[in-house]
């Protein structure tokens, strides 16, 4: 069967023919990811030897997908959310623009394809940033979902300290794939408690504990845990610690051989056919449960409902031009505020 005759029965193919285009381009796609402020960007600006290349920080840095890979920096391909693409001429500025999260950041951006020159990476990789998850913003999160499902392999990223919340992310990845670095970050930071950076003994003690609860959580050996530290500050002067994740990143796509990738993107179309199924088969049932419903019956619902509708339309009325009357009051001086000093404030329910 062609790709094409799976849209007779209502399955979507983009992402099919994404999957076939990746095996026939020999394209491997590395997904870097974690909760908010691990330390993604900066460790992808270690790995590419730069300091600023990507926007990073303590606070929630990166808004959009940035995918980085081998090429000539002339230009940056902006991918909006409904297929349109823009070109800009290359800027660390332009990168500044849309990887830094700010208040004004466009909400219809997928993602950046930033080329690099000096990129010390086999030349098939694709690696990309994502916004992490454990974030307020939502939609950062399904866009983080979103490129997940594509990846190849996952360096995970966690501050030090694995939490509840990177065990339930980790689980999701696990549903993908079982392709999982994890990446240990702030090596370098300074001990609480002694006021000095982290001794060796500190790092693998941190190690040794993640490490632990991987095992506890995961079921698995030891062994079959790939765990290495990065520091935010040294990893730019001293190469040992990049390298090791550069050189764990050329290994795992030197292990692919072809028949290894035909096998990994036959699962992953696998994958897409059986959701796509799944949610024909939830359609088909609310259609037959709709026509199976006594036609008096369902007619009292749409009643129902825009009875519902109504008094929710009205009540809103109300309260706009209940709003817009206390909105034409004149306001009260301090000394008869409520809102004085000792006063509790509460929003209206």
């Amino acid at each position: 069967m062609k790709v094409e005759e799976l849209q007779r029965f209502g399955i979507e193919t983009d992402e099919i023919h994404y999957q076939l285009a990746k095996l026939k381009n020999h394209k491997s796609i590395i997904v870097v990811t974690g909760e908010f402020s691990a330390g993604k960007s900066y460790l992808i600006n270690c790995l590419l030897h730069s300091r600023d290349l990507l926007p990073s920080g303590n606070q929630e840095c990166t808004p959009v997908l940035v995918e980085l890979f081998k090429g000539e920096e002339r230009e940056i391909v902006i991918k909006y959310v409904d297929g349109r693409e823009a070109r800009e001429k290359y800027s660390k500025e332009i990168i500044e623009k849309y990887a830094r999260y700010h208040r004004n950041n466009p909400q219809d951006v997928l993602s950046l394809d930033v080329p690099c020159s000096d990129f010390s990476l086999p030349e098939s990789v694709h690696i990309i940033d994502t916004p992490g998850t454990n974030t307020i913003h939502k939609e950062h999160e399904k866009i983080t979902e979103y490129i997940i499902s594509k990846a190849d392999l996952i360096i995970y990223t966690f501050n030090k300290v694995i939490g509840s919340s990177d065990i339930e992310h980790i689980k999701n990845i696990k549903k993908q794939t079982g392709n999982i670095v994890y990446v240990m970050t702030h090596a370098d930071d300074i001990n609480s408690k002694t006021g000095e950076r982290f001794t060796q003994s500190d790092i693998d003690r941190l190690l040794n504990e993640a490490r632990s609860q991987l095992c506890n959580a995961f079921d698995c050996n030891p062994d079959d845990i790939i765990l290495m530290p990065i520091g935010s500050d040294i990893g730019l002067s001293d190469r040992t610690l990049p390298d090791q994740v550069i050189s764990c990143i050329s290994e795992f796509v030197n292990s692919q051989s072809e028949e290894r990738r035909r096998v990994a993107v036959k699962k992953k179309i696998q994958n897409i056919i059986d959701d796509q199924i799944s949610a024909l088969k939830r359609k088909r049932e609310v259609a037959k449960t709709a026509a199976s419903m006594d036609m008096d019956a369902l007619n009292e619902k749409i009643e129902s409902f825009y009875r519902e509708k109504e008094n929710a339309e009205k009540s809103h009325t109300m309260l706009l031009q209940s709003t817009i009357h206390n909105l034409s009051t004149p306001p009260v001086s301090y000394a008869d505020s409520p809102l004085k000093e000792g006063a509790i404030f509460r929003l209206p329910l």
